[in-house]
């Protein structure tokens, strides 16, 4: 039987071999993991970093709409405030309104004051003025004169027209009715001059001394010079006009013009010299322009409460602030709140919260209104609010009657929830 013979020293030289590979494998295995665990955190620490920017990006979100509904509040605190105050001062007027006008009216004489068929109360002459209280007056001419204790409102129905009181807005003692008409208050009633009310209407004024040292006077709403024809005629022009105010928004509405990228550059900007702000009020501006109504203001005489010139029904201030357009209705005091109940016709310039549109329709069976706005989600769109609808503000008055009509060819979306700038 043969020999095995082994050289130990080879296998000695085969096994350090062997240990030095496993040796490499173990360091070669080690720098893996190692740098498994460098990715595995940096995994972790990307999710972690993931967490913390959505957490943070809730916060911010959650702190936005914290903002927008805090903004809205002080908003409408303003405005309760600004209201409140505008009573509180009219309320105040109407205290000491009879002792100032008493201390400064000794020379007042007593009138004999018949309008139609009624007689007018409280009727006297000052500084050759003649005044009484307004609801005769408006009852002698046939109209009708209703008193709203919420609002501070007595609105005047007279050859189909409708003429507003509004309380609120006096200064000074001294109030202007929606068509300008001169009225203070006196013990809880409307003191109107006669011949300014009566003429308005196109009554026939006689006057006459009498035996107090005042004067008779007899208003002849029948005998009148200018007739109900002619007083219709003169409604018919400023429909005709707030017509064409519409039809020109409705133009533009056809056109359908709307921002490329949402950065306020329109022909309307362009046209006014304000482009790429925001552009409602300007819209309308550019519509009434077009329309031939628009006229020029100056910012620094509705800053100081003046009454500016051409404010009388139809005109719409050529302006690129929502803010100035509805002071100038203010001023001209043919500003409606919503809360007022006015119901407003084709034509009436429409206000919102920093935004403005045209009514094109009051439906009076839907109670909806219709209207044509600019920038309204970057467009000019046609859009519909209930009228009762907590987004209206209000109504600056045109003198437009008729209750107006939608554009044939487009459908009305609710305009509660656009974006406006």
């Amino acid at each position: 039987m043969g020999s095995l013979t082994v050289d130990l020293n080879a296998l000695g030289d085969v096994t350090e071999k062997f240990k030095d590979l496993i040796e490499k494998n173990n360091i070669i295995l080690n720098d893996f993991n190692s740098q498994k665990n460098c990715i595995d955190f940096d995994i972790a620490e990307r999710d972690n970093i993931r967490y913390d920017l959505n957490e943070v990006s809730k916060k911010l979100k959650s702190i936005s709409e914290y903002f927008i509904t805090y903004d809205r509040q002080i908003n409408d605190a303003i405005d309760t405030y600004a209201d409140t105050e505008e009573k509180l001062k009219s309320f105040i007027l109407e205290l000491d309104t009879s002792d100032r006008k008493e201390s400064t009216n000794n020379n007042a004489k007593p009138a004999d004051v018949t309008v139609g068929k009624v007689k007018v109360r409280d009727s006297k002459v000052t500084d050759g003025v003649t005044t009484g209280y307004l609801v005769d007056i408006i009852e002698g001419l046939g109209g009708t004169a209703e008193w709203d204790g919420k609002t501070r409102t007595t609105t005047v129905k007279l050859n189909g027209k409708t003429i507003v009181y509004d309380l609120k807005n006096m200064k000074d003692g001294v109030g202007h009715a929606s068509d300008g008409t001169t009225f203070t208050v006196k013990d809880g009633h409307i003191h109107v001059g006669v011949r300014e009310v009566s003429e308005k209407a196109g009554a026939n004024i006689k006057w006459s001394p009498n035996t107090t040292g005042g004067v008779t006077v007899n208003v002849a709403y029948t005998n009148s010079n200018l007739s109900s024809t002619t007083i219709d005629q003169q409604q018919g022009e400023i429909n005709n006009l707030m017509t064409q105010f519409v039809d020109s928004a409705k133009n533009e509405l056809k056109k359908g013009f709307k921002e490329n990228n949402g950065d306020n550059d329109t022909p309307y900007g362009k046209w006014y010299g304000l482009n790429k702000q925001p552009w409602c009020a300007m819209f309308v501006s550019y519509v009434a322009n077009q329309a031939g109504i628009a006229v020029k203001v100056k910012r620094k005489n509705l800053d100081k409460g003046k009454t500016v010139a051409n404010t009388s029904n139809p005109s719409v201030p050529k302006e690129a602030s929502v803010y100035y357009q509805k002071k100038y209705y203010i001023i001209a005091n043919r500003y409606q709140t919503r809360e007022s109940g006015y119901k407003p016709n084709e034509g009436d310039i429409i206000f919102f919260d920093k935004h403005v549109g045209i009514v094109t329709l009051y439906d009076s069976d839907k109670k909806k209104v219709y209207t044509i706005e600019g920038n309204s989600d970057n467009a000019v769109r046609l859009r519909t609010y209930s009228e009762d609808s907590t987004y209206i503000k209000g109504y600056g008055v045109n003198g437009g009657t008729n209750s107006g009509t939608l554009p044939s060819e487009e459908k009305a979306t609710n305009g509660s929830n656009a974006k406006t700038r």
